[in-house]
């Protein structure tokens, strides 16, 4: 009998039927483009990251035996070891492979053991933790505070979720509402509870599932477009074009979320409606009789007596338009919130790197494994048309011991190293450990570095090597203006053992201190004691460490002639023979823009969405009730108002619902403001001139003129019906 019920409600209701297919074709196709972009994102970072590091998950680095590189093999969960090319101390990298790759934080310490080695030393014991990381596989410290990607994707999708639920919720309660005074006869002649819930439970997925899985379908067509878009995108920067993939597990869970957004949009009015009695259900499901409504004296003194009737009529009508102030304030919270959020990111971005280091360098080539910069070639490179300097470097890692009579007099006054906060300092029989990068320079780019500081060491010749003497003073300044302290006392020599990962120690006597780093697109350590050299002194020491790679940075004179530059880099690199990438400033700012851009528009669609529910929820109420409203506003004319004040009550309401989610979202962006401006240490000026009012007032204006669309339309039925034929109609309630 059910079944035949609802094929049948189903047919005689065609309108609400198309209503309900379009919602969920709707919904299914944004849940399923959605899912599908977070795992195109997910898999292509982790075909960029296997690009770039490897798809290894650990390395051990020791002097292998026969023996020792035997037991790690056969370890069990081990499938296979790739050692590497032998370093200059004789030790050799060892690339660990796993079979089960989730036991790596535990399965690498052992193994370390099995083969003799610290798994406490860093350099020795390596994990690939970014590969691993896109696995959702973390280390121990990660644990405990773990990273928010995947938190921020979920987020998204529960947003989303609750958004089409709005929209699904109210085709299905339209249609349901439809047909109370038939469900409230079938209650009066025995029909249970129970029995009407799975009725319209059955109904809502016989309608469902077809459009469901169409809309799917084109929320994977929508995927492919995206990614065909994005790679438009990179193809103007030279981007690595991204690769469409799709999973079945994919599919199941955009299925899931889909069933589940259904399941709840018409279990919840299901749920009411079955729990109306017989009479209520009959009589249209009146609900109760508002006894007192709230008087509105702001109102009433702004705009009269429409002002007061407005928002009267409001309050009485409250739960009605309850989804459109939930979507509408949803939809402008999280576009206001999110374009101040990326603006606060961009401002940032654009100090901390583009501004920050647009004078320094246009073009960065990266060797990995070439071993000293040749002059010849450098002189080449320097030669390019339109290259105004160029400099070659590599960055050394090393350690170093200070007593606490080397400290400076500054730092001292402070309270020494342990005042300062987030150092890495460590204490180690009396002496503080600290980090003491090498970075190697040319020699010609030394000389240019130490006539810019300053340095002689005598009339004729630079200093072998140069100390970066400062320690950011972190606790009196912050990172956007930074106060840097001396480390050392600035004697005339000092002699520093420097000390390499694999535990080899030179000696070093520092004759020259400043507190300038290089012109390099680098960052550079806070409170570490950094040493500058050229390669002709590292040389000297080249066999105690690992060279790492060498980096070409060249600036050029101009912006238009990055480009041709970058080619004739290409060109005389490629003819070296070594594996080399060139990184391009202009193009990396390009990209970043309009990733920007592109994020802005999936979030303005979604928002939009969001916006849409709400604006269909007010279409819905002011045409669905709109013989009921022709009775209270003809009683209105019948009393004197005019046709005037008719449209200014109208127009008053439609200002409220338009304007009630931005003043209730206002107080959250302020406040995420504020949070956000004290959080990244920045000026509120410099954040007040690239407020994105314009993108915001679009919106709100869309908003506005959408409401006053909905009221308009209503408005011209009343307006054009007479006064007597509506108060005689005994039919309107």
């Amino acid at each position: 009998m059910w079944k035949a019920y609802t094929r049948s409600a189903v047919k005689n209701n065609r309108a609400a039927s198309a209503a309900i297919i379009t919602a969920v074709l709707i919904s299914a196709a944004f849940i399923s483009l959605i899912s599908g972009i977070f795992y195109n994102l997910w898999t292509d970072n982790i075909r960029r990251t296997i690009a770039a590091e490897g798809d290894w998950q650990g390395t051990l680095t020791a002097q292998w035996t026969e023996d020792s590189l035997s037991l790690v093999q056969r370890a069990p969960n081990v499938d296979r070891v790739v050692l590497e090319a032998p370093a200059a101390d004789g030790r050799q990298a060892a690339r660990i492979y796993l079979k089960n790759p989730r036991t790596t934080y535990e399965d690498l310490p052992a193994l370390a053991g099995l083969a003799g080695i610290d798994s406490q030393d860093p350099s020795a014991v390596q994990y690939n933790n970014l590969l691993l990381t896109q696995y959702f596989i973390y280390s121990p410290q990660e644990k405990k505070d773990p990273p928010l990607l995947l938190g921020f994707y979920l987020c998204v999708l529960v947003v989303l979720c609750f958004s089409l639920v709005l929209i699904i919720y109210n085709a299905f309660s339209v249609s349901m509402n439809a047909r109370l005074h038939q469900l409230g006869i079938l209650q009066s002649v025995g029909a249970t509870p129970r029995q009407i819930r799975a009725a319209l439970m059955q109904e809502a997925f016989a309608l469902s599932l077809l459009p469901m899985l169409l809309g799917i379908g084109a929320g994977i067509g929508l995927n492919a477009a995206f990614v065909h878009f994005s790679n438009l995108i990179g193809s103007e920067v030279q981007r690595q074009a991204a690769v469409f993939d799709y999973s079945p597990w994919v599919f199941l869970a955009a299925l899931a979320a889909c069933l589940l957004t259904v399941g709840l949009s018409a279990w919840v009015p299901a749920r009411r409606l079955s729990r109306m009695t017989p009479m209520e259900a009959i009589r249209g499901g009146d609900s109760k009789a508002v006894e007192k409504v709230r008087s509105f004296r702001l109102l009433s003194r702004l705009f009269g007596l429409e002002g007061e009737l407005a928002g009267k009529s409001l309050y009485v009508r409250r739960k009605a338009f309850r989804t459109a102030t939930v979507s509408l304030t949803l939809s402008f919270l999280v576009f206001s919130v999110f374009l101040n959020f990326m603006t606060l990111s961009d401002i940032s971005t654009q100090q901390t790197y583009f501004e920050r280091y647009k004078d320094k360098w246009d073009l960065l080539a990266t060797l990995e494994e070439a071993d000293a910069a040749d002059p010849a070639l450098l002189a080449r490179i320097r030669e390019i048309p339109g290259v105004e300097s160029g400099t070659a470097y590599r960055k050394v890692d090393a350690t170093t011991t200070l007593s606490p009579e080397l400290l400076s007099d500054e730092l001292k006054a402070l309270g020494g190293p342990e005042a300062l906060k987030d150092t890495g300092i460590t204490v180690e029989n009396g002496s503080y450990r600290v980090q003491a990068p090498i970075l190697v320079l040319d020699d010609a780019s030394f000389q240019a570095y130490c006539e810019k500081a300053g340095i002689r060491a005598d009339e004729s010749a630079a200093p072998p090597a140069v100390t970066v003497n400062r320690i950011w003073d972190n606790t009196s300044s912050h990172f956007r203006a930074p106060v840097y302290k001396p480390f050392i006392r600035q004697a005339d020599a000092e002699i520093l053992t420097l000390y390499s990962p694999g535990g080899k120690s030179v000696q070093l006597e520092t004759t020259a201190f400043t507190d300038q780093t290089p012109e390099l697109r680098e960052e550079y350590e806070d409170f570490a004691l950094m040493q500058v050299m050229p390669e002709s002194t590292f040389a000297r020491i080249a066999g105690n460490f690992e060279r790492g790679a060498l980096y070409i940075s060249l600036l050029t004179a101009s912006e238009d002639q990055i480009a041709g530059a970058e080619a004739e880099l290409a060109g005389l690199l490629d003819q070296t023979g070594s594996a080399c990438r060139i990184e391009n400033r202009q193009a990396d700012e390009a990209y970043n823009t309009a990733a920007r851009n592109a994020l802005n528009v999936i979030m303005g669609v979604l928002c939009g969405l969001m916006a849409f529910i709400g604006i269909a929820n007010v279409f819905a109420n002011v045409l669905g009730h709109i013989s009921q409203r022709k009775r209270e506003f003809a009683r209105y004319l019948s009393v004197g108002m005019t046709p005037g004040g008719v449209w200014r009550v109208l127009s008053m309401e439609a200002l409220i619902i338009g304007l009630r989610p931005i003043l209730i979202s206002l107080p959250f962006n302020v406040l995420f403001i504020i949070f956000a401006v004290n959080a990244s240490k920045l000026a509120p000026a410099v954040f007040i001139q690239s407020m994105p009012l314009i993108p915001l007032a679009a919106f709100a204006i869309v908003v506005l003129a959408a409401v006053g669309l909905a009221y308009a339309a209503g408005g011209r039925i009343i307006c054009r019906s007479a006064i007597a034929d509506t108060l005689k109609d005994d039919t309107l309630f």
